[in-house]
């Protein structure tokens, strides 16, 4: 059931399919989200990621790929555990597939999920079907 509504961020860009690191401290309040953003407000496609302080209410600059790339949805992969920083929500890393639009061909992108820093590009030789709210149906035609 619904629980209520608010404002995260009034500073954040638009947005859809929010991830969180859903292995830190479950049962309390996410205070990180990363987001599936728009760069520019009047661009029609999403093409970024942005992170959200939901705690100080900040947004990052959305972190883009390059002209006519286009985003997927983020995954938040926490980092393996070291001994250090395991109470660190945002300690990990963000991955999302890429659409290269210029090239009809997708890369694999790893991102570090504190700075947004890109730590890893997978340029792949063949595009990744553009995702559906995150699911690629195999046998849908519309």
């Amino acid at each position: 059931s619904f629980i209520n509504k608010r404002i995260v961020c009034e500073g954040a860009a638009s947005c859809e399919f929010p991830a969180v690191n859903s292995a830190f401290e479950p049962e309390k309040q996410r205070r990180y989200i990363w987001t599936n953003a728009l760069s520019d407000p009047s661009g029609e496609w999403l093409d970024g990621i942005q992170k959200i302080d939901c705690q100080l209410e900040l947004a990052s600059t959305v972190k883009t790929f390059g002209p006519g790339t286009f985003a997927g949805p983020p995954i938040f992969v926490p980092r393996q555990s070291t001994g250090m920083d395991t109470d660190d929500e945002q300690n990990g890393y963000i991955i999302t597939a890429v659409y290269v639009s210029k090239e009809h061909r997708s890369d694999f992108v790893v991102l570090d999920a504190s700075s947004l820093e890109l730590l890893c590009r997978i340029e792949l030789t063949q595009n990744l079907p553009f995702g559906f709210h995150g699911e690629y149906l195999a046998d849908y035609v519309s």
